[in-house]
């Protein structure tokens, strides 16, 4: 059965005990974490830099299928892959009724797109005028 998009509701964690001495699950947001409910429609993720916002996200997203790097489902490339592996350690949950769309945004994201822009700017134009 091919796993079908939906909300998530949930995201289960499964951390092992003998990886909370690392990165990232040595966080203090993951270290008694079991699971993180979504009920309402806009979930805020707060926090002072460095505990872990957007590691979590960012697990998330690749965990329901964005590229690591952000855009939307259909696109998959990478110029580095610089993600933790916190991915591999949940679990989400989704509702059964259907987004009809998704869109993974982070800076880099932004940044990977101008940057292609800008080079693709470089490259003369072969058209005849």
């Amino acid at each position: 059965m091919i796993d079908q998009p939906g909300f998530v509701s949930e995201i289960l964690f499964n951390t092992k005990t003998n990886h909370l001495n690392r990165y990232p699950y040595n966080l203090y947001v993951l270290k008694n974490l079991k699971s993180l409910a979504l009920d309402d429609k806009v979930t805020f993720i707060v926090g002072e830099n460095g505990t872990g916002k957007s590691t979590l996200i960012e697990a998330i997203a690749i965990a329901y299928g964005f590229n690591a790097e952000g855009g939307s489902i259909n696109i998959n490339f990478s110029t580095r892959f610089s993600s933790s592996d916190l991915y591999k350690s949940i679990q989400i949950k989704k509702t059964l009724n259907r987004p009809k769309d998704g869109y993974f945004l982070r800076a880099e994201s932004f940044f990977n797109v101008a940057t292609n822009i800008e080079e693709l700017d470089a490259i003369p134009a072969t058209a005849k005028k």
